[in-house]
């Protein structure tokens, strides 16, 4: 462990952060893949995250090994809440879901993956369940794509039963989901079917895109390789909420400044 690990459990973190009343009024709602997030770019990672000011931060890829583990650390000793799965021993990757200024509590689920978390926060408008998912990548190979679609059946099996059997509560399911929209700009041939039927899939539990309700014909594309980008992460809001969606949009600072390969993604909840 660190010095500065160390210093931030015992003292508390020295980095300003977001203030817990902005919750009262607020739901500012992030979502970054943090490419496994090494600790050669931990810190940077943890600056940029705080110096946005908000409040619900959805992390994906993020690596279970000792650098994943203490930048959860690091996050909890600033203040933050942090919600994840326990991971098992052939696991590699998880989503974390952090909050400030909320009561939460881990919402169960069927399902044991640490790529999906869930959190119910108890909002000024209520509650609300927080959907962190990190899906699987499009590995270009027949392998990939069936563990892809098994993946993605599983996921969304158990995102049903869990609308079903809290259907009292707002969804919102965010996350690098590895998936394309149908019609997606520009158009290309690395996926298949079963990717955009998840995604339709999704949106079929009473959600909508957040990013195209308040941008109907935005270009912004959330992730680049060497043939171009692609929007690859999403945010999906319950229909009840979406009057309540002030903005939505992509931040690629955070990409450009090489701390990510993924833009984050941003929300703002009245």
């Amino acid at each position: 462990m660190t010095d500065d690990v160390m210093q931030g459990l015992l003292f508390g973190s020295s980095h300003d952060v977001v203030s817990d009343d902005v919750a009262e009024r607020e739901v500012r709602l992030l979502t970054l893949n943090v490419q496994g997030s090494p600790a050669t770019r931990r810190d940077d990672i943890l600056e940029w995250l705080y110096g946005t000011e908000h409040n619900v931060l959805v992390l994906t890829e993020v690596r279970v090994n000792d650098s994943g583990n203490r930048l959860i650390q690091e996050l909890e000793s600033s203040g933050f809440q942090a919600v994840r799965v326990p991971a098992g021993p052939d696991d590699r990757y998880r989503s974390v879901i952090a909050t400030k200024g909320y009561e939460v509590q881990p919402v169960k689920t069927n399902d044991s993956t640490p790529r999906l978390a869930i959190a119910r926060l108890a909002t000024h408008f209520g509650p609300l369940d927080v959907v962190g998912l990190y899906s699987v990548t499009n590995g270009m190979s027949v392998d990939s794509s069936t563990a892809r679609r098994e993946f993605q059946k599983r996921i969304l099996e158990t995102l049903t039963e869990h609308r079903t059997a809290h259907s009292g509560t707002p969804l919102l399911i965010t996350g690098d989901l590895n998936v394309l929209e149908p019609g997606h700009q520009p158009v290309t041939d690395d996926f298949e079917e079963h990717d955009y039927a998840f995604y339709s899939g999704l949106l079929g539990l009473g959600l909508v895109d957040a990013y195209r309700h308040i941008h109907p014909q935005g270009t912004d594309l959330s992730w680049y390789g060497p043939m171009g980008g692609q929007r690859l992460d999403h945010m999906l809001i319950d229909e009840s909420l979406s009057h309540r969606l002030a903005d939505c949009g992509y931040t690629h600072s955070v990409r450009t400044r090489r701390i990510s390969d993924h833009s984050a993604m941003t929300a703002l909840l009245k």
